[in-house]
Order: structure tokens, then sequence, then C-alpha cells
């Protein structure tokens, strides 16, 4: 049986490559970084070891692909420079950036939503919105698309920024040829075998196939694609593996459901590698062959570790020998030596292999050996950013997003039961995927919190348990409807609010004093009477801010005690309890706050 910590560590090294490339042209890797001695400065050479320049950078610069690459300033920001023998800056400084795999690239600034730029750092496209909706996330481009996320939901857009396939699934994968696998609308899959189901699309957004997960299959496979991409395609299908007994095992399925290489033919544990219609597989004892995708054995499991330097060459080590040679197809070695490591070819043709611990010599597909024009002590490929994140608080967004009313807030009212209110919000919030299942979490001495994450902030949103838990015999719900909840939000959570709290209080403050008469109110505190049993209470703490709602016993208290909050500092409180509680207990669901160096008080 295959150990798992290997199969763990082979799926995220797949999850590492999965960044977008495609095959020439565009897309093809011009230059790769390098150091003449270790502790020397960084250069670029390219695959077949021509020298651009040497000892330019401290920091290790990226690969150079399109025509520039980049580099992190003294600041840790990004930088773009052209490649060529005196490197010029272009663009402004990027808190992320990706590579130019196609004409534009996504990168973020400071205080900015995530911006498409053009290879002379021109702004090309700002994804702040489309059709109104927010965009919170974005990915590299991968032939031809990226992913982004939009309230919640994920979908492609092309480089222009219009979206391809719409924003509305709970996951999306993109392949380096364009095509996209996406799980259903809902978080919460309704198919008939509650087994998720993969839609396919091309790169024009046309809908190729869709899969269920339960009939033929088990479950689909990442698998690597390239010397820098992985995806669950293996050309026209998916790695999957079947169900039943010998699920243990791998085939593709294709498009239309059928099975393209059939799991019993192989008797594979895992597919590692898929390059024109081959399969380098895992045996699930330690041992690595070659089939083709009509399941024809090309080298049978023997060696201990095997990838595809190209389509046509194999890098492979064998338990007998201690260094890696290069083999053909047919299992034929074609290098003369063996070396300590062979790097995988970034133009499809040349490949660094490294002699000693500080020499490289170039390595053909033929496996000829060809001497760099100067020293290669070191040489890798570094990426830029995969993932981006937009760095943009609209203050007015988050305030919307509450949807407060006299009724309530974020969509829930005091007229639903445990159980109706976590349905309420995966529906508000599809990404969240809370369980119905009753539970709580001690935190910081307290019944909190379930973390929602809404644009590039964490709102924690808080059950008050009174009334709607049985935890005589375990946790249970009672039936009864909820008595009040609140929110917590803030720079203690996001660093992208901080500077902003007090503009981010005074609207919440402006908020709900617009649906109900105003009880008391400081600088930076209020309570609000919606009904005679309803009220609201703001108070912002320092990097926290806290919004109630509910049947709550408002203690006596001066608020204007909080008028003297700053970020970075806490003034304690005495938390509200709901009416007929002797304790302010919440519910929790989930738990996802983390401490990020603010001042907290000793007894939190």
């Amino acid at each position: 049986m295959l150990k798992k910590t290997i199969l763990l560590s082979i799926v995220s090294v797949l999850m590492l490559l999965s960044v977008s490339c495609g095959k020439g042209g565009k897309n093809h890797v011009d230059y790769l970084p390098f150091q003449e001695s270790r502790d020397g400065s960084w250069g670029l050479i390219s695959p077949s070891g021509e020298v651009l320049f040497t000892e330019e950078f401290t920091e290790v610069p990226t690969a150079a692909v399109g025509g520039r690459f980049m580099v992190k300033n003294s600041d840790g920001l990004w930088e773009i420079f052209t490649a060529e023998e005196k490197p010029q800056k272009v663009g402004g400084e990027y808190l992320q950036a990706g590579l130019f795999f196609e004409e534009v690239a996504p990168v973020v600034e400071k205080g900015k939503p995530i911006q498409l730029i053009d290879r002379d750092g021109n702004v090309m496209v700002t994804l702040d919105k489309i059709g109104g909706q927010v965009v919170t996330d974005c990915s590299n481009f991968m032939g031809g698309l990226a992913k982004v996320k939009i309230n919640g939901l994920w979908g492609a857009i092309n480089t222009r920024g219009e979206l391809v396939i719409e924003a509305k699934y709970s996951t999306i994968t993109l392949s380096d040829d364009g095509k996209a696998i996406v799980t259903k609308e809902t978080n919460i899959d309704d198919s008939a075998s509650g087994k998720p189901v993969y839609t396919i699309f091309g790169p024009d957004g046309t809908t190729l196939g869709e899969l269920q997960c339960g009939l033929k299959f088990a479950a689909i496979d990442l698998v690597n694609t390239s010397a820098y991409s992985g995806s669950y395609f293996a050309g026209d299908g998916v790695v999957a593996a079947p169900k039943g007994d010998n699920s243990m095992t791998r085939g593709i399925i294709g498009f239309d459901g059928e099975w393209i290489m059939k799991p019993s033919a192989t008797k594979t544990y895992f597919f590692c590698e898929y390059r024109s219609g081959r399969v380098i597989y895992h045996n699930g004892h330690g041992e690595y062959g070659l089939v083709n995708i009509e399941s024809e054995e090309l080298i049978r499991p023997k060696y201990d570790m095997l990838m595809f330097g190209t389509d046509n060459a194999l890098i492979g080590k064998k338990s007998n020998k201690k260094g890696y040679s290069l083999y053909s197809v047919d299992d034929e070695k074609i290098s003369d030596d063996e070396y300590e490591q062979i790097l995988r070819s970034y133009d499809g043709q040349h490949m660094f292999a490294r002699v000693t611990a500080n020499e490289y010599v170039i390595l053909d597909g033929r496996g000829q050996e060809i001497r760099p024009k100067t020293d290669v002590a070191n040489v890798i490929f570094q990426n830029g950013d995969v993932e981006f994140s937009s760095d943009y608080m609209d203050i007015d967004e988050i305030i919307g997003t509450l949807k407060i009313t006299k009724d309530g807030f974020y969509g829930l009212t005091l007229e639903v039961t445990g159980p109706e209110a976590v349905d309420v919000i995966n529906r508000e919030k599809p990404d969240a995927n809370m369980s119905r299942e009753a539970s709580t979490y001690d935190c910081w001495g307290c019944q909190v919190a379930i973390v929602l994450s809404y644009q590039q902030y964490d709102i924690n949103l808080c059950f008050a348990k009174y009334g709607i838990l049985d935890e005589s015999n375990g946790i249970q719900w009672t039936g009864n409807k909820v008595q009040g909840y609140y929110a917590s939000m803030g720079a203690v959570y996001s660093d992208k609010l901080r500077g902003k709290m007090d503009e981010l209080t005074e609207k919440l403050i402006a908020a709900i004093k617009n649906v109900g008469n105003v009880e008391k109110e400081g600088k930076k505190a209020a309570i609000v009477r919606v009904d005679d049993d309803k009220v609201y209470f703001v108070c912002c703490t320092g990097g926290e801010l806290h919004l109630y709602y509910g049947r709550y016993d408002i203690p006596e208290m001066d608020i204007t005690a909080f008028d003297g909050a700053i970020e970075g500092g806490y003034i304690p409180y005495l938390q509200p309890k709901i009416i007929g509680s002797s304790t302010p207990e919440f519910i929790v669901f989930q738990d996802d706050v983390e401490d990020q160096g603010w001042d907290l008080p000793d007894d939190m």
C-alpha cells in the first residue's frame, strides 16, 4: 500500500504546479533564474544555456515569460522588468503579480482592486465589479482563462475581463488548453446520489459534457500536464477512480461518461503525469511505470522515480542507481551519465542536469550534454503569484452586505429555528457551506463564532444558543426560534480594514439609526430599539466592531466609554445577554479567528 505521506506529497506538488502555461509562442519561458556561484547574486539564463545577464539581483527573480520577469524589492513588493541585457522597470509596485502567460497579467496594488496590466504596465482592465457584483479573487491565466470569485462563487474570464463562464460554481479548475471543470452551482449537492456533479467547459464557455460522480467513478484526481501546470484533464478526459473493489486504480473517463482508458486495464494506484497520450503512474508499492492511453504498458513499474523531462524523454531513477538518467519512452537509456538532479524542460527541448552541488550542464532531448556559456551553480523555476485577492475595501459595500433592516440583518430574522438559520446563511453566502449539525465552540472563554468571509474581510456571525439548543443529552436543536445573534468584524480580523475602523463604525451606527429609535449614542457605540423587545447594539472596541440584533438585555453602561477606542487596542465591555438567560452564550458552527498581533486582554 502506498504510504499516505507519499501520496499527499505528490498531490501537494501538483497543486503548487497548477499555474498557467501553454506550449510555445507567447507562453514560452524565455529565461530561468540562476547563480554562477551559490553565494552570488541572481541572473537569467535561457533553457538552452544563453546568458541574458549575471549577478544582477540579490532577491530571486521569477522566470522570464513573454519578455518580462519580476523581482521583489526591499519592501517586499513585486517590480516588473524587461527581459533584456540591461533590464528596465515597467509599471508600478505590486502586492501581488503574475507572470505574462498572456498579453495581460493580474496584479494587485495596495488599496486597489485586482487589475489586468499589459507588458508595459498599463492597466487594461480593473476587476472591481463584473455585472454589478464585486470581484474578490482571481487566478493567473491558464489557457486564455483566469478564475474569478464573485459573491463567494467561481467563474472564469478571458483576457478582456469578460465572463466566459458564469460565476455560480463552488469550484473551478482550469487546464492549460483552456478547458475548465466545475462543480454544481449549489454547495449542498442535490444530485440523487449525493455526490458532486462536474461540468466541463471549452475555452469559449460552451459545455463539453457533464459527469456524475458516483455513477461510474468515485473521485477525480489532479495530474501533472506540463513542466509547471496540472489539472484534472488528460487529453479529452478526466483522471478518475472507479467505484467498487478496484477503486484504488485510476483511469481516464471521457466527457460523455464513457471510459477512454479503463482502470481495470492498468492496475495503477495513482496517475502522476500525462503527456501526449502517455501516463506515468505509481503502482502503490513504491514503483513507477509508463502506460499509453490505449492501456498498453510501455514501461513496467520498476523506477524509484519517473517523470517527463520532455514529451518524449523521461527522467528516471532506478533503485540500484545513485543518480538520475534520461530515458526514452521505449525505456532506452539515452544519457551517458547519471546526475544528482535533472530539471524538467521549460522549452520542450532542454533540461538542466546537476553534475555536482555547484555545477550544472544542459541535456537536449536526445541526452546529449551542452555546456552552458558560463558557470551555473544553481538554477530554478520561480513563479510570481498564482492567486490574487482584491486589496480594495468599500465601506459602503460592507454595510450593504449586512442588509440591515428592522427585522434583522444578513437575511436573518428572529422567525427562524437554528437549522433554518443555517439554510439562510448558505443562501446568502454560498461558500459558507455551513453544516446543520448543532455544535458549540469555546473561544476566549465565550461561546463564539461562525466566520463568514465576504470580500476581503471576515465577519464572525454568532447565534445566541439560549433556547435553541438542548445540551442535556448531547447537543441538539430544540426547534425553538433564534433569539438573537451578533456579528464582529474589523481590522483585528482583516488588515485591509486597518485605518478604516472609524469610517466603518460611523456608517454602521448610521445604518441602524435608520431602522429604529436611538436610546443611547456615543461616537463609537449606539443602542437602537426597533421593537418593544428587539434592539440593535453597535460598539467599537478598537480593532473590532460588534453588531448585535435580537431580544437582548442591554446592561446599563456608559457607552461613551467606547469613544476612546483606537486600532491596536481593546476596550473591554459587558457582553449583552438574551432576555431570560443568565450568561451571554452563543452557538458556533465554525471558528477561524486568528490573532494578528493586536493587543488583547489577558483574560481573552
